[in-house]
């Protein structure tokens, strides 16, 4: 999983371990937030703009490139999955 991966590299994996599992909840709890990022009348741009706005400075910044890479991607069922492996640690 590329998120472990970097969480390894950076020694970071129990900052974005926690961070990951909030995320999870606040995506969770605001499906609205996730059909924005899925919808196809969205510019890419303008979902990691919102992803900026949102959580910049307030996750580790890895954590939040990968989130940006995942929107640009259209993958945002990845960032679901990649929380999911990190609980297994």
């Amino acid at each position: 999983d590329a998120l472990f991966e970097i969480c390894i590299e950076e020694n970071s994996l129990e900052e974005i371990m926690q961070q990951s599992a909030q995320l999870a909840e606040i995506m969770s709890a605001n499906p609205e937030f996730v059909k924005l990022l899925n919808a196809p009348t969205v510019t890419k741009e303008e979902k990691t703009d919102l992803v900026d706005k949102v959580f910049s400075g307030k996750i580790n910044k890895s954590l939040l490139n990968f989130i940006k890479v995942m929107v640009e991607r259209k993958d945002t069922q990845e960032i679901n999955a990649s929380f999911d492996f990190l609980k297994r640690f």
